[in-house]
């Protein structure tokens, strides 16, 4: 793993653990198998989108700009798969707004968890 990709799992944690309640080390182990990649604005790395096959997840600390990220991240997931799936956190509602904005619709609800699809419909 690169130093950035270090740093981005670093900052995504920071984003992750008030959602859920697991240590960095429990964090690292979960996200071994995604692809990361960091998320920067002015400031820096803030945080990491993690992909596993058609399964992504963004976890931030501050705010950036998705616009710079979105072709790269969504158009290569669309050549391979129907549809992208996510999960947030019920209570984490500056999430589950995102997600829907970027075009995820819900499609179950279970032990707190939200899951969302998008489907190849999707374009940029």
């Amino acid at each position: 793993m690169t130093q950035e990709q270090t740093k981005a799992i670093e900052k995504a944690y920071e984003g992750y653990k008030d959602s859920r309640e697991c240590s960095f080390e429990e964090f690292c182990e979960r996200v071994r198998n995604f692809s990361i990649i960091p998320v920067e604005n002015k400031n820096g790395i803030v945080g990491a989108i993690m992909i596993r096959k058609n399964e992504i997840h963004i976890s931030v600390t501050e705010p950036f700009n998705m616009r710079k990220y979105i072709r790269t991240v969504f158009n290569p997931l669309f050549k391979n798969y129907l549809e992208v799936v996510t999960t947030v956190i019920e209570s984490n509602i500056k999430g589950l707004q995102f997600v829907k904005r970027l075009g995820f619709e819900e499609v179950n609800r279970k032990d707190n968890i939200i899951y969302l699809r998008m489907d190849h419909g999707w374009s940029c």
